[in-house]
């Protein structure tokens, strides 16, 4: 499916200074992506307090004072239409330019270390200038050779890959959604049995699957290709379940995964191997949602099947810091951060705890008229911020409030709007152990084992959450079991040995939805 011919290149010299050609291609995501720099040597220029040095072999710095450093190689393409897009590496700290335009990630508001799908058409046949620019602090007067981690690759239209996914979002008993992200643009096919849907061309695809039967088996794969070339390539074969309308099912809830990818992946594997019905992920997932290249290394390639086969709905944590490719990555009821979906009786409700949740917010009006409409038996409340915990993230202040700002809200006014109609529990993260509190009427479950560093309870926990049943400091993921009547929660640590039970009977007066 693709081609391993050797790039043979060479070097000579052009306008009077030594300048490759394409010397050398490096392994990428699927075919060989060609080093465009090669071994072409690195130019500086330093701009200190407004004065610019010309170009040289290296820079020379100023101690205890701040350069503005410009790297430069310059190199020779032949034929750069070949390429269908090219790769940047080394953008995080600094800025990146080809023959005098930034290089810019595809989603505003996210950082890259490597930045895809640049066009092509930036590159010129012949001589062409490669630049990265960023600051540095002189330690002493002198010349330096600054390590410049940068790169630049192009990409022939078989390096075409699948870079994220398949990725499950949210189902119901009649629909399940998918979405994956290219390396490049591409057009995209969802296979679903004898269906294909389409996406536009593109970086991200998603789809929705609709008009399916309850508790089915579905077998799909997703396939891609550029427009105007024949390469294809195809996912491997999955299997997604619908949710189920009526009988018995199981769901997980976890949360907190950010920081140990390895760790996340034992967990991940755990709740795959549960074979919930779907999952519930409270938040938190990477360290810093902002940083694309943490999403592929940290969150999906750890737990690749569970989110291929295991459907996935999503709340967003502190950690993700409102990253703009939240949304796009994670197909959520309704579209956003506040979602909501009855099936089978069970009603869930996923939030943004850090948005507006004081008395006579839009968000709490609306969570009001969702709870006030519902006759589902059981209800479940899904926010990254617990109301009630014996960890750091629950510590009060002087006046004996919550420090925090969405802890104070969710004990202030979410709890006791949930607890008056009836919410059979709020499962929550932030404070990385497993605990579970009573304050009055509904049950709050701190879930925060999925791969983060644990925390310990605070000595003065028992003080802080006079409410605590349970609490554990272990890696560690929860199943509920839902029936007629009852509701059974078991939270299992990675050994599989039972942390904490929980049994909830059904809402009185509740029927069962659809």
């Amino acid at each position: 499916m693709r081609s391993s011919r050797p790039v043979r290149g060479s070097a000579w010299a052009l306008a009077g200074s030594l300048v490759f050609l394409v010397c050398g291609a490096a392994r990428g995501a699927g075919a060989e992506r060609i080093d465009l720099l090669g071994d072409a040597r690195w130019e500086f220029r330093v701009e200190i307090e407004k004065e610019l040095s010309p170009w040289g072999d290296a820079a020379v710095l100023r101690a205890g004072k701040t350069a503005r450093i410009f790297a430069r190689k310059r190199f020779v393409v032949e034929a750069p239409s070949r390429f269908a897009a090219l790769e940047a590496f080394g953008s995080h700290k600094g800025y990146l330019w080809l023959n005098g335009k930034r290089l810019e990630g595809p989603v505003k508001g996210m950082r890259y270390e490597r930045i895809p799908a640049i066009d092509p058409g930036l590159l010129r046949e012949g001589e062409n200038v490669f630049q990265k620019t960023w600051s540095l602090r002189g330690k002493e007067d002198g010349e330096v050779r600054p390590e410049v981690n940068a790169r630049l690759f192009g990409l022939p239209p078989e390096a075409l890959d699948i870079q994220t996914g398949p990725i499950l979002g949210y189902a119901s008993p009649r629909v399940f959604t998918v979405t994956c992200r290219t390396n490049m643009v591409a057009r995209a096919w969802l296979h679903v049995g004898e269906r294909t849907l389409a996406s536009r061309p593109g970086l991200l695809h998603a789809w929705t699957v609709s008009g399916l039967d309850p508790s089915t088996p579905y077998v799909y794969f997703i396939e891609i290709a550029r427009d105007g070339h024949p390469f294809t390539r195809r996912t491997a074969k999955r299997t997604v379940r619908t949710l189920p309308a009526s009988g018995r099912f199981e769901f997980a809830v976890l949360g907190d995964s950010r920081t140990f990818p390895e760790t996340w992946g034992k967990v991940a594997r755990a709740v795959q191997e549960a074979r919930p019905v779907c999952s519930v992920f409270v938040g938190d997932m990477v360290t810093d949602g902002r940083n694309d290249w943490e999403w592929d290394l940290d969150y999906f390639r750890p737990a690749k099947a569970y989110f291929a086969t295991v459907p996935y709905f999503a709340v967003i944590g502190n950690h993700e810091h409102d990253a703009p490719i939240f949304t796009r990555l994670f197909r959520t009821p309704g579209g956003g951060k506040r979602w909501k979906l009855a099936f089978n009786g069970v009603l869930f409700i996923g939030i943004d705890g850090n948005e507006d949740w004081t008395a006579g917010s839009a968000n709490l009006r609306w969570l009001e008229k969702t709870l006030a409409s519902s006759e589902a038996r059981f209800i479940f409340l899904f926010s990254h911020y617990p109301p009630w915990s014996s960890g750091g993230h629950g510590r009060s202040g002087r006046d004996g409030r919550p420090r925090e700002r969405s802890v104070r809200m969710a004990r202030e006014t979410l709890l006791p709007l949930i607890s008056r109609h009836g919410v059979t529990a709020l499962f929550a993260g932030h404070d990385h152990f497993y605990e579970r509190s009573e304050p009055g009427g509904t049950t709050v479950v701190v879930t925060g084992g999925a791969g983060a560093p644990l925390y310990p309870a605070l000595p003065f926990g028992k003080k802080q959450n006079p409410h605590s049943k349970v609490c554990e400091s272990d890696y560690h993921y929860c199943i509920l079991t839902v029936g007629d009547a009852i509701c059974t929660l078991r939270a299992r640590n990675l050994e599989g040995e039972l942390i904490d039970t929980r049994i909830w009977k059904a809402r009185e007066g509740s029927t069962r939805q659809h």
